[in-house]
């Protein structure tokens, strides 16, 4: 579910909800496109379907990714053009005492380069360089190459590697592209230390390397 805002609104709303069935009915991109044919849709805010309020939004407009461009309907996912587009957390993402996975779904740009998933500051989990796909673990390692559309799924907490201390965790190095181990040729893949913070999906706050792509979906779960 996302709210969108349109960049030709006639005189009406400007911003509207709508459900996965009518995105995927044609609905939202009827809305959009009411008044121009070549309108543009951005996303606002993705909501978080898991019950934990941990929505995704992006209240300046010249960040807010796309949905819709130039009057098509992008159906790869949530276009990410680079530059400061991003969406984040209202709220601080709380680890609790189990390891949390995390798989994200990316259809990007053959020579994408930018970061798809950060939590915090400057702690940045999936990015990609060219046709590489990293993992920042202790060091921004190279960490397997990646076809244009990747499906990439890790562990990121692990608290029994911190003495289960509460709220302090350890990025793990292995993680998986599109079900194939990638990560462990690479020995500059360690450990992270990292606190609570917010999830940030397509950049980091207030930076200008932005992923080139699409993202369509983002798993956080205890593992």
């Amino acid at each position: 579910m996302v709210e969108v805002r349109r960049d030709v609104d006639g005189g009406g709303d400007t911003h509207k909800s709508f459900t996965e069935g009518e995105v995927n009915s044609g609905a939202m991109l009827a809305w959009v496109t009411e008044h121009s044919v070549t309108a543009n849709g951005f996303v606002s805010t993705w909501y978080d379907q898991g019950g934990n309020g941990l929505d995704l939004v992006e209240s300046v407009l010249l960040n807010q990714p796309k949905i819709v461009k130039d009057g098509l309907f992008i159906d790869s996912g949530i276009l990410f053009q680079g530059g400061t587009k991003n969406l984040e957390t209202a709220t601080t993402f709380a680890f609790g005492d189990d390891p949390v996975s995390v798989f994200i779904g990316t259809k990007l740009d053959d020579s994408a380069v930018g970061f798809a998933l950060n939590l915090g500051s400057q702690r940045q989990f999936i990015n990609a360089a060219s046709t590489f796909r990293k993992m920042f673990a202790g060091s921004n390692a190279n960490s397997g190459l990646a076809t244009t559309e990747s499906e990439v799924w890790s562990v990121l907490f692990d608290p029994v590697s911190q003495g289960g201390e509460p709220e302090t965790f350890a990025v793990e190095g292995n993680f998986y592209v599109d079900g194939s181990l990638k990560s462990v040729p690479d020995a500059a893949i360690g450990t992270q230390v990292v606190g609570d913070g917010k999830i940030q999906i397509g950049n980091r706050t207030n930076l200008t390397d932005g992923i080139e792509g699409a993202i369509y979906e983002v798993i956080i779960y205890n593992s």
